[in-house]
């Protein structure tokens, strides 16, 4: 006898003893019991304790009717009396009103065929092992009515007007309810909690329907220490079912998903969406969708997308060919008007978007754009990646928009684009894609010097080079190649790879940094309009050299903290270095330290104060100079106010660490570029004790020890 969350009148044959294609004993006994009754009617000799009455209905009026016994059975101790109540074809509209007084004994009810549309009242009948309530008129079914049935073993739906099941109508308070069928309904969704049920289940019939959906109304999350299974689901002659997104509803790890969901779907003439939602299962579990799907036996035929519609599922598997299993998105911008004419759509905004897993990015297409579009979806499985590519527009500015940090490509055919802004080139991945082949742009924002320009496809038409912006020709011959970009300079149009100091006459930026400092004050002695001039060009250089020969000096100024670092923090080698070794090392020396990256939350409203505060108390500035430095606000304001406090007060050093060994040409900013014209840059490849040793001969030293000779002094 098979017992447990099943009746204890329900008997497991022999056979499960060698399970036959089980996942375990109580799997095989659950699907293959049969009721004792059923058993003594074949073999007289099996006397289970149980003798089975019906019974019948009786009609007070067309629409009233009350259940009554057929016939008499006697009582007796030693067996129990248990109904079933059968009555197929009977016009009945209502549930029999007295149903509830038979609760403890009925356990078969079958009232199919009828015009029941209100059922709820049935939930009363918690010992029923088979309710059958197929082709009625029965619109809605709580999730409550089932609930309590706790042995409910066999329940069938069919044929009736459901739209759908509400989440956890199929679970019941020991299990699952093991047979279930809702076929020939009007399903267009399904809940993921009625299709996957923690445990073995028997069978799950949804097929003859049209889900589009699977949904999860109820947020429901998969437990990853539970199975869920095995069982058997049919979907024969069902258009439109396609693969949850499993790792929104709890499971992690995409490649558990084969432990977790056991059994499988058996698909009979019913085209499948073949989309996105298919491809990270197809890559990481191609033999669990083979085996779960039953397409070795079954043939499982694409109906969407467009492009793949009557292939062969188990063949793209087989063949790993996933690149056409895309998904359109929704909320895609500027989307295409089904209702308007194709043919005179040549003027109007049209974007559409869709999601390739395969490569990991969600393609946007868009024409006859006037601006760039406000926003962008994410793909399946937080898809982010964007490649935008817009033909045929007329757009000649691009602004910030939300979507620039996560676009891997932008391609722009045929726009006459005049301007990005900095804040826009800030928003873009150093290494996107970049291809604006129509441009029209004039002069090149210094933003650029963060992009990897061999990614960057400029078109012909030439921007403006002068001895102000050298760093074009530093930044292409850096990175880029030739013919990538032209210049139009004072001796015509040129390669940029070729634009450099000699080519310009830019022969003032590249003198001698000492010998025209020494010339220049020896002039300025004789000639004082000479000095006036010399000032102008190199008053940065006359104070930092002002400053270097002024020693550091205890002052009562109240300094809190010994050292303020200025670096651009995005820059993962930079901030590895920051980490692992510069602040470290300076704590292990015994100065404190301060900078704005641990110790100032930037997006704060008061972070120009909070700034300002920390510099005024710090005795000693050290910027760590990269590419990136003074490409963005944070550290364009936070060198700022250091050179002001350099500038008005004296005996606070500024030390600048050359992380990219860079030279003075290929600095724009001129008080930066003043510290590597005089060599008074720390150069980064130096060993770490020559930079220790440099670092400390330049910091003042730190403020503990001096309070500490002062009190010794003091004391003594």
């Amino acid at each position: 006898m098979f017992t447990g969350h099943i009746h204890d009148y329900l008997y497991c044959p022999n056979v499960c003893q060698n399970q036959h294609g089980f996942e375990n004993l109580d799997e095989c006994c659950g699907c293959k019991a049969r009721p004792c009754w059923d058993l003594e009617m074949e073999d007289p000799n099996i006397n289970c304790g149980v003798r089975y009455g019906h019974l019948i209905l009786e009609f007070k009026n067309p629409i009233s009717t009350v259940a009554t016994h057929s016939d008499s059975i006697p009582k007796s101790s030693n067996y129990s009396v248990i109904y079933g109540l059968r009555c197929v074809l009977c016009k009945l509209r209502y549930l029999p009103e007295n149903l509830c007084n038979f609760t403890n004994g009925l356990i078969d009810v079958d009232l199919s065929h009828n015009k029941l549309s209100e059922v709820d009242a049935i939930k009363c009948l918690t010992n029923l092992d088979t309710l059958n309530l197929g082709f009625n008129h029965i619109i809605h079914i709580k999730n409550t009515t089932l609930h309590e049935m706790n042995y409910l073993r066999v329940l069938r739906l069919d044929g009736n007007n459901l739209a759908n099941l509400d989440a956890n109508t199929l679970n019941i308070r020991h299990g699952n309810i093991l047979f279930v069928d809702v076929s020939y309904n009007h399903f267009e969704t399904l809940d993921i909690t009625n299709l996957h049920r923690p445990g073995f289940f028997c069978a799950l019939n949804i097929s003859n329907m049209n889900i589009k959906s699977i949904t999860n109304d109820a947020h429901f999350k998969f437990d990853e220490n539970e199975t869920y299974g095995p069982g058997d689901t049919f979907v024969y002659n069902t258009y439109g079912y396609s693969l949850l997104n499993y790792t929104d509803a709890g499971i992690t790890d995409i490649k558990k998903t084969g432990k977790i969901l056991l059994g499988a779907i058996f698909f009979k003439n019913s085209p499948f969406s073949c989309d996105c939602a298919l491809v990270p299962y197809i890559m990481e579990l191609k033999f669990w969708i083979v085996n779960f799907f039953n397409l070795t036996d079954y043939q499982l035929v694409c109906n969407e997308p467009l492009r793949v519609r009557n292939r062969s599922l188990y063949e793209i598997i087989i063949n790993e060919d996933y690149s056409e299993l895309s998904c359109e998105l929704p909320n895609c911008p500027f989307a295409p008007d089904k209702n308007y004419p194709s043919g005179n759509c040549s003027q109007r905004a049209e974007c559409t978007c869709s999601d390739d897993q395969f490569h990991g990015r969600v393609i946007v297409n868009c024409s006859n754009l006037d601006e760039m579009p406000g926003n962008l979806p994410v793909g399946h499985w937080n898809n982010q990646n964007i490649e935008l590519n817009i033909n045929g527009s007329t757009i000649t500015h691009i602004d910030s928009r939300p979507y620039l940090d996560r676009t891997v490509a932008l391609r722009m055919l045929d726009v006459p684009l005049s301007d990005i802004t900095k804040t826009a080139l800030q928003a873009m991945p150093n290494d996107m894609q970049l291809s604006i082949d129509s441009q029209q742009i004039t002069l090149l924002s210094e933003g650029f010097l963060k992009m990897n320009p061999y990614q960057i496809q400029f078109g012909k038409n030439p921007v403006t080079c002068t001895c102000d912006n050298l760093w074009i020709g530093t930044w292409i011959r850096a990175k880029g190649k030739r013919e990538q970009l032209l210049c139009r300079t004072t001796h015509g149009v040129i390669d940029a790879y070729d634009v450099d100091h000699i080519v310009l006459d830019c022969t003032w930026h590249y003198d001698s940094q000492l010998w025209a400092i020494v010339g220049l004050v020896t002039v300025t002695l004789v000639f004082t309009s000479v000095g006036a001039l010399f000032w102008c060009m190199f008053r940065n250089e006359m104070l930092i050299l002002k400053r270097k020969y002024l020693p550091c000096k205890q002052e009562h100024y109240p300094y809190t903290t010994d050292v303020f670092i200025s670096f651009y923090s995005a820059n993962p080698y930079v901030f590895t270095y920051m980490e692992r070794f510069l602040r470290p090392m300076l704590i292990t020396e015994g100065y404190s330290v301060f900078d704005s990256f641990h110790d100032i939350e930037y997006n704060e409203e008061d972070f120009d104060f909070q700034l300002t505060q920390a510099v005024s108390k710090c005795k000693n500035f050290l910027i760590i100079l990269c590419e990136d430095y003074l490409t963005d606000e944070k550290t364009c304001l936070e060198f700022d106010t250091i050179w002001k406090h350099f500038e008005h007060i004296s005996h606070r050093p500024v030390i600048i660490v050359n992380f990219n060994s860079a030279d003075s040409s290929e600095i724009s900013d001129r008080r930066i570029r003043a510290f590597l014209r005089l060599k008074q840059d720390l150069n980064f490849k130096n060993t770490n004790t020559q930079l220790i040793e440099e670092l400390k001969a330049r910091l003042c030293a730190p403020i503990a020890s001096a309070q500490e000779d002062e009190e010794r002094v003091a004391f003594a």
